[in-house]
């Protein structure tokens, strides 16, 4: 059960004397907030003066909106008032202005609504209803009656709960005031008061709309948007005004969510402060279960008496908290207080991070302050701000259990503390950087890791992390016998040799080390000035006067209306979800990203994992210059597919494709799951052209350091210099799976199976390699398989290549009616089976080696073609390879028409393969012989295989 708060008997003075401070520390927050409060309390406001931009200061403070003689003095008639739509979904009840919504509030209040169908004998309103806000509001005039009572104002109970659909439009209600007061009669205060839904399949929704510029305040569940929701969703709310209680439940956006309801999307970044348990910035307490906090995150101040906390101060049974943050001040006298949670019962808190100061008495936490049931705690979260207390504090959580978490945080207390849990278990966690305590675990059990500041490599090479980490007292790190899970659940990100996120440290995959909010949020640009519902970019869109992209706003709302489903113009879009094609778009400036996460234009996933197949089909040329910091977070799942500056491509037809051109990525860092590339995940029916990626990409599958996955797409005259890494397959330098023409890669190359240097699956032409390449099986210098009438044609690699099976300098292996072709190798070599300087296997007799060179360096004996399993054709390559010290002179075939001399030290390579005006003549003595290479190679004691 819930714990209570026990006041003694001297309750009613300690209350008598908060109100008095209460009203001082308000007083101070009028003078910060431009608020001048007089006679604060329940008797109504005077001299109430608002001075905010978007408000102005109240004509009457002794009315509510829903009283008469408001609206009789304003000309209006509650009693035969009417509202614009039919209250459908697909025609909705419009709230055009102030009276509209005082009207909605008023037939609640007064048991009047609209139609005697919208009322039912349980004392649902609105069951079904649909309401629309079509303008920003400003309800500063009169004191403000929340939607959906449980008294009256005088406290006698009247249950009335709005239990409609009310979509807020993305728009505003400022000035929404609320008086103060402990009783009966100022609880459930919001903009709306009581929300229940009619079940947990028949929820009441209020979605959209932001409460700004007010001073929300009431007794018990009180909250800037709701006061109390029951069965109901709250989706893309937010609040920016100051909330407070006299009483428990206190929260910036909801103060009392109950049964199943759902809260996503929804941010505070006012001032919150109660006086009782569970305050916290977006929801008081979550009771019940089946509530669910998603997306969701705090910057405002919270300050409270007893349970505290920045996402929520309390959470009851089998409810959850996930993709969650908070920055702000999370301040109590009283205990269980957290940075995300304040306390729980045995709900569960996933991917949360807090980086703001905690402090309270016992159970303080940076992710949670106490469990009253530890056998679910905090997973995959993190905390970097100071943490304060007296007894039972943690970095991560003061009692309870943490899995897979972190703490980097100062932390203080007198008794029981712990670096990353003050008392409880602990699995996998770690802490470090400013805290200086010795113990991780106060009292408890389990792995809780100190780390010294990490070594430079660290953050690195995690396999030399894993393996050989170890604090300066000669302890491991990580116990190499029983390393961390660095493919799912932790992560280090660093680019370059110059750049290291989390101060070396490891992270938490798909957390990253600042907060998690991209360039399309609404928090984002509006917070900017900017408002993408009306927002435009110069030009028509046609060729000749294409749409510009002049900065970083232009390019984030290019983003934003793909991802939300709003295209510039409704033609934009056909029915079969291809945005912008056969419209052009023109970059006209260098563009830097770093400031938010990037949101790929095109996609087939929200980040929730929702299917959305929204594609880019357009044309955009990104005028030669570049887009640098573009930053994705690392994960798995659908949410983190198809990720790079731009994530899903695709043109109408093999003829009508969509074009990526002229566009560098530099000094990014691409991460994801399935389709990643530095400047294309995934493209179908399209032309990469003239583009390049200096960044480092990694991801689990169809990685390339360009395009990911290209099927049916060109990619030409493309290159990339940074790392590419993946976990499992179809890896490579420029391309994961596709072709690649006239491009090239001088980066890192690592993966598991089908592996290249140019393209891990697929054909390339005039393409070379001077990275490593690594991996397991299917790894090639060029390319890693060749299958499915691949060509891979006067290419060549000089970067080193290593592997297991089916390792080639050139190919890994051929198949399907594939052709190798004029192509070299130059380089050193590794592997254990099926390990060939030009090709590891030719899988099937259709397929096709020929006029090709290798001069190899290798550990052991190799061959040209490692094993010839499928017998494919072999015919007019030679090779120098060198295996312990000893050389190896060795060709195949006898026309070597094709072939001119490099310089008489080294192999014959093919004529035109990269080192025009390098080759030699024939000597004299060879002078009219057409096939001079092969009697040359004869006299020098070259062997035919």
């Amino acid at each position: 059960m819930k714990k209570s708060t026990n006041f003694s008997a001297e309750k009613g003075r300690r209350l008598k004397i908060f109100a008095t401070i209460f009203a001082a520390i308000f007083a101070l927050i009028a003078l910060a907030t431009g608020l001048a409060l007089k006679n604060y309390g329940g008797g109504g406001r005077t001299d109430l003066a608002q001075t905010t931009a978007a408000s102005t200061a109240p004509t009457d403070t002794s009315k509510y909106w829903t009283d008469e003689a408001a609206w009789s003095a304003a000309g209006k008639d509650f009693n035969n008032y009417t509202l614009s739509g039919s209250g459908s979904q697909g025609d909705p009840y419009l709230i055009q202005n102030e009276w509209d919504l005082a009207y909605l509030s008023w037939t609640i209040y007064t048991n009047n609504p609209i139609e005697a169908s919208h009322f039912s004998s349980n004392y649902y309103y609105y069951s079904g209803i649909y309401f629309k806000q079509t303008a920003d509001l400003d309800l500063s005039a009169y004191y403000w009656q929340p939607i959906g009572i449980s008294r009256l104002r005088d406290g006698t109970s009247a249950s009335r709960a709005f239990s409609g659909c009310y979509d807020g439009g993305s728009r505003t209600v400022s000035g929404v005031f609320t008086p103060a007061g402990e009783g009966d009669g100022y609880s459930f205060q919001g903009l709306f008061g009581y929300v229940y839904g009619r079940s947990s399949t028949n929820l009441a929704t209020i979605s959209n709309v932001g409460v700004i510029d007010s001073f929300v305040q009431g007794g018990i569940r009180v909250g800037g948007v709701v006061g109390t929701a029951t069965d109901s969703a709250v989706t893309n709310c937010y609040n920016t005004g100051s909330v407070s209680g006299l009483s428990g439940d206190i929260g910036g956006v909801i103060g009392f969510a109950f049964s199943g309801t759902v809260v996503e999307n929804c941010y505070n970044t006012g001032f919150v402060i109660g006086w009782g348990n569970n305050v916290s910035g977006v929801v008081g307490q979550a009771y019940s279960s089946g509530c669910t906090i998603t997306n969701c995150y705090n910057t405002g101040s919270v300050d409270g008496s007893g349970t505290a906390g920045g996402v929520a101060g309390y959470i009851g049974r089998n409810n959850t908290i996930k993709n969650c943050y908070n920055t702000g001040s999370v301040e109590s006298s009283g205990s269980y207080v957290g940075g995300i949670v304040g306390d729980r019962y045995n709900g569960s808190i996933a991917n949360c991070y807090n980086t703001g100061s905690v402090s309270g008495n016992n159970y303080v936490g940076g992710i949670v302050g106490g469990s009253s049931n530890s056998s679910i705690g905090a997973i995959n979260c993190y905390n970097t701000g100071p943490v304060d207390g007296r007894l039972r504090v943690g970095g991560v959580v003061g009692s309870g259990s943490a899995t897979n978490c972190y703490n980097t945080g100062s932390v203080r207390g007198s008794g029981i503390v712990g670096g990353v849990v003050g008392s409880g278990n602990t699995s996998n966690t770690y802490y470090g950087g400013n805290c200086t305590l010795d113990v991780g675990i106060g009292s408890g059990s389990g792995s809780a890791v100190k780390i010294d500041e990490p070594a430079e490599e660290w953050a690195k090479n995690k396999e030399w992390y894993s393996a050989n980490a170890i604090n300066s007292n000669g302890s491991f790190v990580w116990n190499p016998d029983n390393p961390w899970d660095f493919e799912n659940v932790w992560e280090f990100v660093s680019k370059d040799e110059s750049y290291i996120t989390n101060n070396g440290y490891p992270m938490l995959q798909g957390l990253g080390n600042s907060q998690v909010i991209y360039w399309t949020d609404e928090a984002v640009w509006s917070a900017a000035g900017k408002d993408f519902n009306n927002y435009t970019l110069s030009g028509s869109g046609g060729q000749d006067d294409p749409y510009l992209i002049q900065n970083e706003w232009d390019l984030a709302y290019l983003s934003w209306t793909i991802y939300t489903d709003n295209p510039i113009l409704a033609s934009h879009v056909s029915s079969t979800d291809y945005y912008y094609f056969g419209i052009y778009f023109k970059q006209t400036a260098d563009l830097d990203l770093s400031a938010y996460y990037w949101q790929p234009i095109g996609i087939q996933y929200l980040r929730d994992g929702t299917s959305a197949d929204r594609y880019f089909s357009g044309c955009y040329d990104g005028g030669g210059l570049t887009v640098s910091g573009v930053f994705t977070p690392a994960g798995i799942g659908n949410g983190c597919n198809y990720q790079g500056l731009f994530g899903y491509v695709e043109g109408q037809s093999s003829t009508s494709k969509a074009t990526i051109s002229n566009v560098g990525v530099i000094d990014s860092f691409v991460q994801g799951d399935f389709f990643v590339g530095g400047v294309v995940g995934g493209a179908i029916d399209s032309a990469v052209t003239n583009c390049y990626n200096t960044g480092s990409v990694s991801g689990s599958e169809y990685v390339g350091g360009v395009i990911g996955y290209a099927s049916g797409s060109t990619v030409t005259n493309c290159y990339n210099t940074g790392s590419v890494n993946a976990s499992s397959s179809y890896v490579g330098g420029v391309v994961g799976y596709g072709s690649a023409t006239n491009c090239y890669n001088t980066g890192s190359v690592s993966g598991s199976n089908n592996v290249g240097g140019v393209v891990g699956v697929g054909s390339a032409t005039n393409c070379y390699n001077t990275g490593s390449v690594n991996g397991l099986h299917y790894v090639g210098g060029v390319a890693g398989r060749a299958y499915s009438s691949s060509t891979v044609t006067n290419c060549y690699n000089t970067g080193s290549v290593s592997g297991e099976e089916y390792v080639g300098g050139i190919v890994g292996s051929a198949s399907g009616s594939s052709a190798v072709t004029n192509c070299g190798f130059e380089g050193v070599i590794n592997g254990s089976s099926g390990v060939g300087t030009i090709v590891g296997d030719i899988i099937d007799s259709s397929s096709v080696v020929s006029n090709c060179y290798a001069v190899a360096e290798s550990d052991s004996e190799i061959s040209l073609v490692g094993s010839n399993s499928g017998s494919g054709t072999i015919e007019n390559i030679v090779g120098i390879i060198t295996s312990g010290g000893t050389s190896k002179k060795v060709y195949t075939g006898s026309d070597f028409s094709g072939f001119a001399w490099l310089n008489f030290d080294s192999s014959p390579v093919p004529k035109g393969l990269s080192w025009a005006g390098q080759f030699q003549e024939p000597p004299a003595e060879y002078a009219g012989n057409s096939n001079w290479i092969l009697t040359k190679m004869q006299s020098e004691g070259w062997s035919a295989i």
